[in-house]
């Protein structure tokens, strides 16, 4: 997670830093240029935001079906063995 962020970091620094660098090259170009700027920082934002949310929904996904496959095999093997599959009775 923490190299993801950094990633993050480094993109928005570097486009931040390029930004700056054509501002300082051609001079003062006024207020059309932070316009297109605050739309580009919008337009990053929604995709950030995408990866994000569509990386939490893997993560959930992929502990969900190691959640069913401890499930499935703990269901079998208590059928094999012959243990009760009531969770009131404990075995001592």
């Amino acid at each position: 997670m923490r190299a993801c962020y950094l990633a993050a970091l480094i993109a928005i620094t570097m486009s931040i830093a390029s930004h700056m660098f054509v501002l300082g090259t051609f001079g003062p170009i006024g207020p059309e240029f932070f316009t297109g700027v605050r739309l580009r920082v919008r337009v990053y934002c929604r995709l950030a935001r995408g990866f994000l949310h569509g990386w939490i929904v893997a993560v959930l996904a992929r502990h969900e079906q190691r959640i069913e496959t401890f499930a499935e095999r703990s269901l079998a093997n208590n059928e094999l063995n012959g243990a009760p599959h009531d969770p009131s009775r404990r075995v001592r």
